[in-house]
Parts: structure tokens; C-alpha cells; sequence
């Protein structure tokens, strides 16, 4: 089983449109969404056990909290993304998006700065991940935004897909402003965590 966490904002649909050209019978993917009946994380977890371990992928937000339902030999991989380029990238993805509510809402009159500490985004990746160790010793690949083909070559070989990666990325969102100084200061723990991650997946 494949059980991919998916990082907002660092090139999951690419990543997800990508695998579904490999597992192509519907009936042995979940995919995760909390806002729809029936694709949850709670109704992951309420599948039957030989339910569950008939999948050959899981995926979607939050998905490596499910780590501990799957089954053994399980490959759980995400991709993380430059933290900065990822923040300016939800907020104007966030203001793009009437679905995303509140977050839509401030995107539209509140400054960059401003937002990002309001809604946590200066600390996303500890947020999310918890430390590089917990990364490390949770997932078997991760991978880089920034090099999409490598990361898939990775899986590719891991479980001998058949499709490789085009190269081809979708749902981009074009983010031409720089960031702040002030900005910069205030993610200066996740650039040390994203810095701290890359240089031990590039040594390991």
C-alpha cells in the first residue's frame, strides 16, 4: 500500500493526478476528504480491517495520521515545499477561493503578514510535521516540491508503478510578490526546519 500525505499548498494535485494514472480501479483508492461524506478520516478508520488492507492507495490531507491503520509494509511518503514560496502561494491561492471561507475572507483585505500570523502559516511545517525526527521516522520518502521528478522517481521505484512523471505541474498559483523582510523573520523556524529536512534526505 501507497499512503501519500498531502502537504497543502506543495504540489499534491500534481502528485495525486499523477498516482491515479497508476492506480487506475477506483476501488482500491481513498481518497481523503474531510468535507465529504463517506471519504473521511473517521470513515477510514471505520472500514473494516480486510477493507482497509484491500487498498492499494491512500491519500490526502492529514493522511499520515492514519499511518498506524495501515497495514504492515505500508510506503507512507508527503512532499514539503520552501516555506516562504508556500505561504505566498496559499494566500493568494486563498483569495482565489470562495470554498476556503474565512480564509478566503481575510485573504481579501488583510496584507500578507498580517494573515500568515493570524491563520499560523509562520510555522506551518512544525504544525503539521511536529520535528524533522518525527518526518524521518514516519515517512519511508519525502520529497521536494521544487523537484517533483525526483521524488516520484523515488516512489516509482519503490513499488514499480508504471506510469513515470510527466513533469507536467497543475492547480499553480502565480505569487509575484517578494516577502518581507519582517516576513521573512517571521518564518525563520520553518526555513530552518524545511534547510534542517532537505539536508538530511540529500545526505541520507
Amino acid at each position: 500500500m501507497l499512503l501519500f500525505d498531502h502537504y497543502p499548498k506543495a504540489a499534491g494535485t500534481t502528485i495525486r493526478t499523477w498516482l491515479l494514472e497508476n492506480f487506475t480501479d477506483a476501488s482500491v483508492v481513498f481518497n481523503i476528504d474531510d468535507l465529504a461524506p463517506g471519504f473521511t478520516s473517521g470513515d477510514f478508520r471505520s472500514l473494516p480491517r480486510h477493507e482497509r488492507h484491500r487498498l492499494k492507495l491512500v491519500m490526502g490531507h492529514d493522511a499520515g495520521g492514519l499511518r498506524k491503520e495501515m497495514q504492515e509494509g505500508t510506503v507512507c511518503v508527503t512532499v514539503i515545499r520552501e516555506p516562504i514560496g508556500r505561504l505566498l502561494s496559499f494566500y493568494h491561492y486563498a483569495k482565489q477561493t470562495p470554498l476556503m471561507g474565512n480564509l478566503h475572507v481575510d485573504a481579501n483585505y488583510m496584507d500578507v503578514t498580517s494573515y500568515a500570523v493570524k491563520h499560523g502559516l509562520t510555522h506551518a511545517l512544525g504544525k503539521y510535521y511536529g520535528s524533522v525526527d518525527q518526518v524521518q521516522a514516519k515517512y519511508e520518502i519525502v520529497g521536494d516540491s521544487a523537484d517533483l521528478p525526483e521524488f516520484c522517481k523515488r516512489v516509482q521505484d519503490r513499488i514499480s508503478l508504471p506510469v513515470g512523471f510527466t513533469g507536467e505541474r497543475l492547480n499553480t498559483t502565480p505569487h509575484p510578490q517578494a516577502a518581507s523582510s519582517e516576513l521573512q523573520n517571521l518564518c525563520k523556524s520553518d526555513v530552518d526546519f524545511y534547510q534542517e529536512l532537505m539536508g538530511r534526505v540529500v545526505n541520507a
